[in-house]
């Protein structure tokens, strides 16, 4: 099965480290459709490479060949996987399953390796904007935590490969308190999720969420940014803050957008109202306004294709002289605020 065919789950490993912190957010985002990103597309056709390298009898060859710096990832990718292993067994695209501990949670591990006393997931990144730390990651833990129900050792170790920016990272636990968060803090947190309830808490993890652009906690955080002296901002909150802005601009016009509609069909804003604007003039006929103007001996009041503009015309040749060629575009309604 190709991976951009894969079903994703309500509670994915991919999105724990936003539903285990902001539970009621995966129910919200259940209205919006699954649009992945172009860079998200990239990544899974890097995995695909990835994983056929790495296990070509079990994996199919992609059908969409790699670019230079694809193929030397995925290649490499392959080796430190390899490398890892040994001549210890080796898993590749395990499809996992983890209801037993989150509702409808399932997935896909890209490699695992069975030793003796420990597994090891690997999960491959091909993103080259942040560093993905191993350290305490919900979704590497979520990965090895359904490796390790099929195959219990006394350690886990977890490690992202995240070739682009050269960054390896490696995480180590013990099966026993692998299993201790499960009970702590994976369990509760996911029954809530599942359920849709909780409190919304805005952070980090809005980035990728599908319903921020209705989420009452993330607009209270926008508001919380425009109101900031920009005078004393800190490096540190320019940097957690700076993804916000891009938002700000989509949130207005979301929200301009539910104004705007809300009163055409009728309803009343007290510092809101409708205006109609008459539509602007226009040239309605260029070319027998260009022809009209070369006839009469005014080539330079044209510029090809298009006559000047309509004041300039009737300088030279009158007023009103133009109307023949000329009328108004359609008239436009729009929302104006009114500012005290």
């Amino acid at each position: 099965m190709k991976h951009e065919e894969r079903e994703h789950s309500l509670l994915s490993p991919s999105g724990a480290h936003r539903w285990l912190v902001c539970t009621p957010s995966a129910r919200l985002g259940e209205q919006f459709p699954d649009e992945p990103s172009d860079e998200a597309k990239e990544g899974t056709r890097a995995h695909e490479w990835g994983a056929y390298f790495l296990d070509p009898d079990n994996n199919d060859k992609p059908e969409i060949d790699a670019d230079p710096e694809m193929d030397k990832c995925a290649r490499a990718y392959a080796d430190f996987v390899n490398g890892l292993a040994g001549d210890d067994t080796l898993m590749t695209e395990k499809w996992i399953d983890l209801t037993d501990f989150v509702p409808g949670c399932y997935g896909y591990v890209d490699a695992a390796i069975i030793k003796d006393n420990e597994i090891h997931v690997v999960d491959f990144k091909y993103g080259e904007g942040v560093p993905v730390e191993a350290k305490d990651n919900p979704q590497m833990m979520l990965y090895a935590l359904g490796i390790f129900e099929r195959f219990p050792r006394n350690d886990v170790s977890m490690t992202i490969f995240q070739p682009r920016i050269e960054n390896v990272s490696t995480f180590h636990i013990s099966g026993e308190d692998l299993l201790k968060w499960a009970d702590e803090v994976l369990i509760p947190a996911a029954q809530k999720a599942w359920d849709g309830e909780g409190l919304y808490t805005a952070g980090a993890h809005c980035q990728f969420c599908k319903a921020r652009s209705i989420c009452r906690q993330y607009s209270i955080d926008l508001v919380a940014v425009k109101d900031k002296d920009l005078a004393t901002i800190t490096d540190e909150e320019l940097e957690q803050w700076l993804p916000y802005f891009d938002d700000i601009k989509k949130a207005i016009k979301v929200l301009e957008e539910r104004a705007f509609k809300a009163a055409v069909n009728g309803k009343e804003w007290k510092s809101m109202r409708l205006v109609t604007t008459q539509g602007r003039m226009g040239w309605k006929d260029e070319d027998g306004a260009v022809q009209w103007l070369m006839e009469n001996g005014h080539p330079e009041l044209v510029k090809k294709p298009s006559p000047c503009g309509i004041r300039e015309v009737e300088k030279v040749m009158g007023k009103g002289s133009t109307e023949r060629f000329t009328g108004r575009g359609e008239p436009t309604t729009s929302l104006k605020v009114d500012k005290e």
